[in-house]
């Protein structure tokens, strides 16, 4: 259950900062998309969190960039929330944490 609930809080950050940019995501209310929310976000903040995002990853990550991670766990929400419909389901905690870490930072 640990990687569903990193998975949301990826996504709760990423429309908590779409909020407070101002930008309208009505139409995503209800997806849970981590990489086309963080597409959403001003091109500014895309830069800087990508930016914190390179300089702090593992090696290890299989994701080198920021936008990979949240393309990875992009569905992680949806596929773990029903892993029954899904004849495997992956994801990486490491990277959502690290994800979640530079999204929430300075909110």
């Amino acid at each position: 259950m640990p990687v569903l609930l990193h998975a949301l809080a990826v996504e709760i950050v990423l429309k908590v900062r779409l909020h407070l940019a101002k930008t309208s995501f009505a139409s995503f209310c209800r997806k849970h998309n981590h990489a086309k929310l963080f597409a959403m976000l001003p091109e500014e903040q895309r830069k800087l969190l990508a930016e914190r995002y390179a300089t702090r990853r593992h090696k290890a990550f299989r994701s080198a960039t920021l936008v990979e991670a949240l393309t990875w766990s992009g569905d992680a929400f949806m596929k773990w929330r029903y892993r029954y419909e899904w004849p495997s389901v992956d994801a990486s905690v490491g990277e959502m944490i690290l994800s979640y870490k530079i999204l929430e930072e300075g909110l």
